[in-house]
C-alpha cells in the first residue's frame, strides 16, 4: 500500500511530500484503506479486522515521528479533572470556549487543531532534592500522601493535577494561556504554597510524547523533541527575577545528578530518539463520539 502525506511548516510555506509504503503485516492482506472526516481519521482491512483511528497518528507512525509530521505547537494546556476525579477530555472540550477560538483563528488557515488527552500516571516522590542545606525534607504522610496521591490506590489527586497543570504551562507559555504563565517562587500560587508548606521544593513533571508520536513545542520551547522532562522549584530564598524552571543559587552537584536538575532535560529527549514508536488504534472498543459513523466495525 503506498499512501502520500503532505505537510507545511508555516501557513504559507511550501508544501512537503513524502511517499509512504506500508508494508503488510505477515499472513495478513491489507485492503479497503479509507480517509474520513476531511482526511483526519483512516479505516482500513487487515485480515479480518478493521484497524481505524487518527489519520495524523498513522502517518506519524510510518513516518517514525519525523519533524515534519510530528511536530505539534502546543496552544493551551487546560485541565479535565472536576469535583474527585469525575471529568475527562471529552466532557471538558464539548464547550469549551478557548477551543473554540482556536477552532476560529486557525482551522481557516488550513492548520490541523489537535486536542491531545494527557494522563497523569503516577507519581512519586524523594526526599533528597537538588539544594545543598540541611533541611529534613517533606513529610510523607502528611506532605505527600492523601494532599497528591491516594494512598490505597496510587491515583494522583487533583492537588498533583493542578501542579503538573501549572508546570506545563509555565514551561510551555501557550499563546492562549491566560494564567499561571510564570513559576515565580517569590510570589507562589496558593498551591505553590501548599506545596511549599508539605516540605517540597522541587517539581518535576515528564512529558512523553503520545506514545512517541508527537512533538510538542512553543515559541518558548522551540526545540521540536518527543520528551521534555519540566523542572520547576521553591527555594528558600527566592530571586524574583527567576519566573521559571531552577532558580536555586546552592544546587548540591552531587543531588543534582539524581535529580536529574541540570542536565535531565537533555538526557531524556535523547533518550526518546532512539525509542520506538507505537501506533495506538481504537480497534473494537472506540468511543462512538469519536468513530466516523461510516466505518462499520466488526461484531
Amino acid at each position: 500500500m503506498k499512501v502520500d502525506v503532505v505537510s507545511r511548516r508555516e501557513g504559507h510555506a511550501e508544501e512537503w511530500r513524502q511517499r509512504l509504503v506500508i508494508p503488510a503485516p505477515d499472513g495478513e492482506v491489507i485492503s479497503s484503506f479509507r480517509l474520513h472526516a476531511d482526511g483526519s481519521y483512516f479505516s482500513l482491512r487487515s485480515g479480518d479486522h478493521t484497524i481505524h483511528g487518527d489519520a495524523w497518528a498513522f502517518a506519524s507512525f510510518f513516518m517514525d515521528a519525523n519533524e515534519e509530521i510530528a511536530g505539534q505547537e502546543v496552544m493551551y494546556v487546560g485541565k479535565a479533572y472536576g469535583q474527585d476525579g469525575s471529568s475527562n477530555v471529552w466532557e471538558r472540550t464539548r464547550k469549551h470556549e478557548t477551543l473554540s477560538r482556536i477552532y476560529e483563528d486557525h482551522l481557516p488557515g488550513g492548520w490541523d487543531v489537535f486536542v491531545t488527552p494527557l494522563e497523569v500516571e503516577y507519581a512519586t516522590m524523594s526526599s533528597s532534592d537538588h539544594i545543598n542545606d540541611s533541611d529534613d525534607g517533606p513529610d510523607l504522610f502528611g506532605g505527600y500522601y492523601d494532599r497528591y496521591v491516594e494512598m490505597k490506590t496510587g491515583r494522583v489527586l487533583g492537588s498533583g493535577v493542578d501542579l503538573a497543570e501549572h508546570a506545563m504551562i509555565a514551561y510551555f507559555v501557550p499563546h492562549y494561556n491566560k494564567n499561571l504563565l510564570d513559576w515565580c517562587a517569590a510570589k507562589p500560587t496558593k498551591d505553590m504554597q501548599t506545596m511549599r508548606s508539605g516540605g517540597f521544593r522541587l517539581l518535576q513533571v515528564h512529558l512523553n510524547g503520545w506514545w512517541g508520536l508527537s512533538r510538542f513545542y512553543s515559541r518558548q520551547v522551540p526545540a521540536r523533541v518527543r520528551s521534555h522532562l519540566i523542572s520547576h522549584d521553591l527555594p528558600p530564598n527566592p530571586s524574583p527575577s527567576v519566573t521559571r524552571g531552577i532558580g536555586s543559587a546552592d544546587l548540591d552537584n552531587w543531588r543534582a545528578q539524581l535529580s536529574l536538575v541540570p542536565n535531565g532535560h537533555e538526557i531524556f529527549a535523547s533518550d526518546a530518539e532512539r525509542a520506538g514508536v507505537a501506533l495506538r488504534v481504537f480497534g473494537e472498543h472506540a468511543p462512538e463520539e469519536r468513530r466516523p459513523p461510516e466505518v462499520i466495525l466488526d461484531r
